[in-house]
């Protein structure tokens, strides 16, 4: 008998089900859905984190006390998305964005910024002020935050 040569099958989920956040995920969410970006401090080395944690990574420290930060930051790092399994429909820019107030990054869409003949971001930079726009319909989501914009566009 000789091995098949299939290397690759069709498969179709359709899933529904509900994951526990915890106590800190629901938090943050809850003030996303209110068009509020919150944060936690380390007690220890003082890190802010975004999206909040419960414990500093960094020095293993509780991560407690609770900040509102501005619904603004910069660009760390993006890139274009061309080929993508489902959710947003490429091309689309993904950029981990430093919020003012916050050591560590989020991740998220930035919309504003035309795809050119090339296939990058055209105008583009590391560094560029950016600005969160809100959901007309928010329910305690990543998404609440529908992207963020380039500052002055």
């Amino acid at each position: 008998m000789q091995a098949a040569d299939i290397t690759t099958a069709d498969v179709r989920w359709d899933l529904e089900f509900q994951v526990k956040l915890g106590a800190t995920a629901g938090r943050f969410f809850a003030g996303l859905r209110d068009g509020v970006i919150t944060a936690t401090r380390c007690g220890g080395c003082d890190w802010v984190f975004v999206p909040p944690q419960s414990y500093c990574e960094r020095c293993l420290t509780p991560a407690d006390e609770w900040l509102e930060l501005p619904p603004r930051g910069v660009v760390n790092a993006y890139t274009v998305v061309h080929i993508a399994p489902g959710g947003r429909k490429p091309p689309f820019v993904l950029a981990t964005i430093r919020i003012q107030g916050a050591d560590g990054l989020l991740l998220h869409h930035i919309g504003g910024v035309e795809i050119g003949a090339d296939g990058g971001a055209v105008g583009l930079k590391i560094g560029d002020q950016v600005e969160a726009v809100w959901a007309d319909e928010r329910h305690g989501s990543i998404l609440d935050i529908r992207h963020f914009e380039p500052v002055g566009r």
